[in-house]
C-alpha cells in the first residue's frame, strides 16, 4: 500500500520543492504569472514537475482499464486494491498542492 502512494508522494515532494525554489530564487511570493528566477536549474526543475503532474493525470485514465482486466483475472484481483489506494493518494495529493501559499498556486496554474 506505501508503494502505491509513493508516486503522488513524489509529485508533493517536486511540487512544494518547486515552491521553495520559487521562493528562495526571488526572495518573496510572485506578484504575476512571468514571476520567476531565470536560471537554468529552475526551468529544469518547472519544465521537471510538469511533466510528473501530465503523467500523474494521465495515468488515471488507465486506471480503470487495468482495474477492468484485474477483475476477470482471479489471480491478479488483489492488486485491485493497491491500484484503488494509488487514486486515492493522486486525489489527496491534489488536495494538498493547494495548500501552498495563493500566489504560488495561481503562478503554477497559469
Amino acid at each position: 500500500m506505501l508503494l502505491a502512494s509513493a508516486p503522488a508522494a513524489l509529485w508533493l515532494l517536486l511540487y512544494f520543492g518547486l515552491a521553495a525554489h520559487l521562493r528562495l530564487g526571488l526572495g518573496r511570493w510572485p506578484d504575476s504569472i512571468g514571476n520567476n528566477p531565470e536560471t537554468p536549474l529552475f526551468a529544469l526543475h518547472t519544465e521537471l514537475v510538469w511533466s510528473y503532474f501530465g503523467f500523474m493525470l494521465l495515468s488515471l485514465f488507465a486506471v480503470p482499464l487495468i482495474i477492468a482486466v484485474l477483475i476477470f483475472l482471479p489471480r491478479c484481483r488483489r492488486f485491485v486494491v493497491h491500484l484503488v489506494a494509488y487514486s486515492i493518494s493522486i486525489g489527496l495529493a491534489w488536495a494538498l498542492m493547494h495548500l501552498a501559499p495563493g500566489s504560488f498556486v495561481y503562478w503554477f496554474f497559469d
